[in-house]
């Protein structure tokens, strides 16, 4: 149920589905598991925890800690998620260099839940930066769900999410630092 030191070293310009798990396919159900002072670095679709969690995938009661890097849809629990997320921590420091990092989620798209679940570690993103979700990119939807860290980006920094393109926002909250050089920067949204 722990893991301790995970280290997954990839090629930013080459390498997408960055993760302990690449992709959580759509019958993939993950649960109480911690990920302990992880260091992954790739390219895009790069988490903590998995790359990618697709439609139907769920992750239940996890949790990641350490730092996370790639260049887009960087999350320090998962990198691009269509699944569903609840009950579940991340504290660790995430950076993109192109666009959307979220302290829990890089890029959340269609059909996407993240439910009860928070963030708190720094996000620096060029554009899209959230405390807990970088971007949505589709028709997602995030409840009951908070998020701590500090956020820069040159543009679209939010306290919970960077950019909201389309989805639901409900009962949540934001209370780390936002900073942004550019434009739309917000305590909760940075761009709707």
């Amino acid at each position: 149920k722990k893991i301790r030191n995970l280290t997954i070293n990839s090629d930013p310009a080459t390498t997408t589905e960055v993760g302990l798990f690449g992709v959580i396919g759509a019958s993939g159900n993950v649960k109480k598991l911690k990920l302990v002072n992880v260091h992954v670095t790739g390219g895009k679709s790069v988490g903590g925890l998995a790359g990618e969690l697709e439609s139907g995938g769920t992750i239940t009661d996890c949790s990641v800690d350490g730092w996370v890097e790639g260049v887009a849809n960087v999350g320090g629990l998962v990198g691009l998620s269509l699944g569903e997320i609840s009950d579940s921590t991340s504290t660790a420091t995430v950076l993109a260099s192109t666009v959307n990092a979220g302290g829990l989620v890089g890029g959340a798209s269609t059909n996407a839940l993240i439910l009860d679940s928070k963030a708190k570690g720094p996000d620096t993103s060029n554009v899209g930066a959230g405390g807990l979700v970088g971007g949505t990119l589709g028709n997602a939807v995030i409840m009951t769900s908070y998020a701590t860290g500090d956020v820069y980006a040159a543009s679209e920094a939010g306290g919970l999410v960077g950019t909201l393109q389309a989805g639901t926002v409900s009962n949540c909250y934001a209370t780390g630092d936002v900073q942004g050089t550019q434009q739309s920067v917000g305590g909760l949204i940075g761009k709707l």
